[in-house]
């Protein structure tokens, strides 16, 4: 009986392992890139067999300030030092250009005149939404609407107390159109900007996105 029972289990245990064998065995073997894929692994292979867990991933402490360090405050502030020496500071956002308006401006006949915009140097040419040119022309309006409203409220106060001087003797931009003293610029350029300013113009009543 005892013969009987151990030839069953030898021949259970046989196709077990033949089975096991065949299961774990590819159909069609694989080769070239996806062999190389499975001989070299991105991940080594699990070590624990499954339904044991991992163990608990150990944590560093934090390392102590270091000079050599390159991901601190001071490194960080340089970069963006840096970055405002390549592209200036017409990519500030609107609320630190305003804020710099506001410090370099003067006041004239109680209007406050913002600084005289100077031409970009740091024009990429790669048709950003946001482009130098676009900010240029902007404050140059916002300069020139300002020094006319300051002419305007200079010549009141004159004739006022009888004097005839004025900006224009002074030496102060005459009321001409809004290239007036920047002949240096180039036609194409001045209808580029103009061009700009007619589509985003175009845009905000039609509402839609400038692409």
């Amino acid at each position: 009986m005892n013969k009987v029972l151990i030839r069953i289990f030898r021949r259970h245990a046989y196709s077990s392992v033949a089975r096991f064998q065949n299961a774990t065995q590819q159909a069609h073997p694989l080769t070239g890139f996806y062999k190389l894929l499975l001989d070299t692994p991105f991940h080594p292979a699990n070590p624990l067999p499954p339904g044991v867990p991992h163990p608990p991933a150990t944590t560093s402490p934090t390392e102590p300030f270091s000079p050599n360090n390159p991901t601190t405050t001071a490194d960080a502030d340089t970069r963006v030092e840096k970055a405002r020496v390549v592209f200036g500071s017409r990519l500030a956002g609107p609320g630190k250009r305003e804020e710099e308006k506001r410090r370099k401006g003067t006041i004239i006949a109680g209007v406050r005149i913002p600084p005289k915009p100077t031409e970009p140097d740091n024009c990429c040419m790669s048709g950003c939404v946001n482009c130098t040119w676009d900010i240029f022309r902007e404050d140059l309006e916002e300069w020139r609407a300002a020094m006319n409203e300051a002419r305007a409220k200079q010549k009141l106060q004159n004739a006022a107390q009888g004097i005839s001087n004025s900006m224009d003797d002074d030496g102060g931009p005459s009321a001409g159109g809004l290239w007036e003293g920047y002949d240096d610029i180039p036609i194409g350029m001045k209808a580029f900007m103009e061009t700009e300013k007619r589509l985003k113009e175009k845009h905000k009543t039609t509402g839609s996105t400038p692409g």
